[in-house]
């Protein structure tokens, strides 16, 4: 029989004699070839059986006498979905012998796996559209576990059949089985939104497009501050992307190291290979989790979007893949208890992990230890018992779990706002909306490009055609296409809904007090009002100087005043006016936006304003939970120096001005509207004027304009009414104000008409960029107003 020569290895079936020689002459043989040849170093993959249906392999190896050195054994693992589910086994540096084994098992598909795919995206889509169960964001952990569990098994059993690790092979495999499908949705979704979003939102997905493109998506959400749970701004429809980033920054890094160690420890003992990966990537995670909780305590958005406090997670299932010749050992009567154990423990985090303080580390420890049970359940096993992971339904909904990821943030950011369903027809809609897309983009493009030969070679194109059923599902997906484009177009033309349906339609919403306008209006008010009354009757968009566009890309502070609400921050340079008396203005982000309101009465009471307000950080006196740690400290940090301020310079006026949006007390809880007015009431009784404290009522929030307009969009679509929560709360600073004998200034009145209707434009001026903050220019247009409701205590 003819050998192959020294250094290179033949692996596959060896065809049937007509007369099969006997097995046992087969090592005889090959040992008399390496005597003939005298080869140096000779590594073959030999079949024990000619005809047998599963082939053994054996593995012989000769050194420079042409002596068998070592036989190793190994055997075929199962696959899934083109990955490796279960680690192999291979047994090597042992004494030269040949054994007879019964046949391997056939490989076995991990159902069980496909199912946890299933359940991981279902947890997800249902938290984003429908909002519950709240701790559906869990499904990315999963995801992260079963990840690091098929890769790493995939990568070490590579190399324990071949030596080494083909990074040319996995990187195409990464490239195939990610990049089509991400590719075609980031193409979508920024085209999408240059169509349906307003410019400067449009422009800001497509750089997100960019940043998600280069697997760094994570890392633009971290920087710029990004609060996952609570973000105020529009989210992005590419936001789901960072996961994706993270997996992959996590496989540019791991099957390096992982092939450094296996490359070191085989060459003193293949036998420890496995060892030695195993406590590499024990460490790693290790630390990795170690930082997960110094980073969820201190900077929680950065943890939660960070690949080095998510590398455990992965790194988890990579630590399963290769403990699972350990965890063949497992007896199959406690399989399915595990199992099932962890369902449940998966189940259970859906309702009791939440997005708190303890997120992601400690608390995604929980649905990671539920994922791990059913993996490691299922090595080696049959996955019995588990009808809810391994149906034919779970198994299809995994195999297009990764294209249900991809569209369904896009469709619910994009297309739920457009449906006309109503609230839960709406949801339903999208997630037939979901399905379907998913459904088609998986069968006609991402399955399709995965097993075409694109990367493969010119020569693996040669005869390759697309199914059969390929041209005539392109046929209805443009026909599909066309309908939703003539749809879109219809929408951006149909008439529009009147004024008057509006305040109607608004007004049937409220249950409980109703808004009234301040019985004493003054000339300047009544002249908003008048402003108000015809913006609130517009039925397109005026032109407005800043123009819209202008506005949301950037809408500047008072010049010199932006760094004053930092935390930090010099307050002895913070000053407007340059008068004899001295007026404190505190409070958070609301008043930030005031100076420009501020300028004209300090001229004419002949005063100076110090600017002692932060963002974030009302003043009241209460302890206030953050998503950053260093604003919370530097809050309490501001309070005190307001404190110091007020008992140092004696200033004559003090003005409040707060959000009226309750925020969460440092249990993480929503503050009630009680606690509030008490927080508000022990603080007036310190931080006051000597001859007069002043609290500015919030405006009321109003929609995100950010959000709500778009190239198709009207006034209308903008313009809200006052909420029960606004009134409740103005309601309880106005008596907590009067009780400390204090002066309350309502401002509903710059903002909202006698109805409680607030426009988005009032005299060709933008009143917010976002929910609450007034821009720029309307705070400017309210300068003579503001002196008008303050004059009568400071002038």
């Amino acid at each position: 029989m003819d050998l192959k020569p020294p250094h290179s290895i033949g692996v596959g079936r060896l065809r049937p004699h007509t007369t099969a020689p006997r097995r046992a002459s087969l090592p005889s043989a090959i040992l008399a070839h390496s005597r003939r040849t005298q080869a140096s170093t000779v590594e073959l993959l030999l079949l024990s059986r000619f005809c047998a249906p599963t082939p053994r392999v054996f593995a012989f190896q000769y050194g420079e006498s042409s002596a068998v050195r070592d036989i190793a054994i190994g055997s075929r693992e199962p696959l899934i979905s083109g990955e490796d589910v279960t680690a192999g086994r291979t047994i090597l540096d042992r004494k030269p012998r040949l054994r007879r084994t019964a046949p391997p098992r056939r490989p076995t598909f991990r159902r069980d796996v496909q199912g946890l795919r299933a359940l991981a995206v279902l947890f997800v889509i249902a938290d984003h559209l429908f909002g519950w169960p709240h701790g559906g964001f869990v499904g990315v952990d999963i995801f992260f576990v079963i990840s690091g569990f098929l890769i790493t098994g995939l990568l070490i059993r590579e190399f324990e059949l071949t030596g080494k690790i083909s990074f040319s092979n996995f990187y195409k495999r990464r490239v195939k089985r990610i990049l089509p499908a991400s590719a075609l949705v980031l193409a979508v979704t920024v085209g999408a939104s240059f169509l349906l979003l307003n410019a400067t939102r449009a422009w800001s997905v497509f750089w997100d497009g960019v940043w998600a493109t280069l697997f760094v998506a994570n890392w633009r959400f971290a920087s710029s501050g990004t609060d996952y749970f609570q973000a105020d701004g529009p989210v992005s429809p590419l936001q789901h992307f960072w996961s994706l980033a993270v997996e992959e920054q996590y496989y540019f890094v791991w099957p390096w190291v992982m092939l450094a160690v296996l490359a070191i420890v085989a060459r003193k003992s293949s036998k420890h290979a496995r060892l030695a990966a195993g406590i590499a990537i024990a460490l790693i995670s290790a630390a990795s989790f170690a930082w997960a909780l110094l980073e969820t305590q201190t900077s929680p958005t950065v943890a939660y979007f960070s690949t080095i406090t998510r590398t455990w997670e992965l790194g988890f299932g990579a630590l399963l893949a290769i403990a699972s010749p350990l965890l063949l050992r497992i007896p199959h009567v406690l399989r399915p208890i595990l199992a099932w154990g962890g369902i449940l423990i998966m189940l259970w985090s859906l309702f009791f992990v939440t997005e708190g303080p303890a997120f992601p580390a400690p608390a995604a420890a929980i649905p990671v230890l539920g994922v791990s049970l059913v993996l490691l359940a299922g090595v080696g096993g049959d996955q019995r018992f588990l009808a809810p992971l391994t149906n034919r339904v779970s198994g299809y909904i995994g195999n297009i779990s990764y294209s249900l990821y991809l569209w369904h943030f896009p469709v619910i950011v994009l297309i739920l706002p457009l449906l006309p369903f109503g609230p839960v027809w709406n949801e339903v809609a999208s997630l037939l909306i979901v399905g379907a897309v998913s459904i088609a983009a998986y069968h006609m493009w991402e399955d399709t490009v995965r097993r075409s030969p694109w990367l493969d070679g010119k020569r693996a194109w040669a005869g390759y055609k697309l199914p059969s059923w390929w041209k005539y599902a392109g046929v209805a997906t443009m026909a599909a296409a066309t309908a939703v484009l003539v749809a879109v177009a219809m929408s951006v033309t149909a008439p529009r809904t009147n004024s008057t349906d509006v305040v109607a339609q608004l007004q049937g919403t409220q249950d409980g007090p109703t808004y009234e306008l301040p019985s004493d209006l003054g000339p300047e008010a009544t002249n908003i009002q008048t402003a108000i009354a015809a913006s609130v009757a517009l039925s397109a968009w005026p032109e407005t100087s800043p123009t819209i566009d202008e506005t949301l890309a950037t809408d500047p502070y008072l010049p010199g005043t932006a760094g004053c609400g930092l935390a930090g921050a010099d307050l002895s340079a913070c000053f407007i006016g340059n008068g004899s008396k001295q007026i404190l203005l505190v409070g958070d982000s609301i008043a930030m936006k005031w100076p420009a309101a501020l300028v004209d009465i300090a001229e004419r009471a002949d005063a100076k304003i110090q600017i002692a307000a932060m963002y974030g950080c009302p003043m009241v006196d209460v302890a206030l939970a953050h998503t950053d740690p260093a604003l919370q400290q530097g809050c309490i940090e501001r309070r005190e120096e307001v404190k110091q301020l007020v008992a140092t310079t004696a200033p004559e006026y003090v003005i409040y001005a707060n959000t009226a949006v309750l925020p969460n007390g440092i249990d993480g809880s929503t503050l009630s509207v009680e606690h509030w007015s008490t927080a508000l009431s022990q603080m007036l009784s310190v931080v006051r004027g000597t001859e007069g404290t002043i609290v500015l009522g919030a405006p009321p929030a109003d929609k995100d304009l950010e959000a709500c307009y778009t190239p198709r969009s009207k006034p209308l679509d903008c313009t809200s009414f006052v909420s029960q929560s606004w009134l409740a709360v103005t309601a309880a600073e106005a008596e907590a104000t009067v009780q400390a004998g204090a002066t309350y200034a309502p401002t509903a009145q710059f903002f909202c008409n006698a109805d409680g209707i607030c426009p988005p434009i009032v005299g060709q001026v933008v009143v917010k960029r976002d929910l609450t903050h007034t821009t720029l220019a309307y705070a400017q247009k309210l300068q003579a107003a503001f002196s008008e409701i303050l004059g009568g205590v400071i002038l």
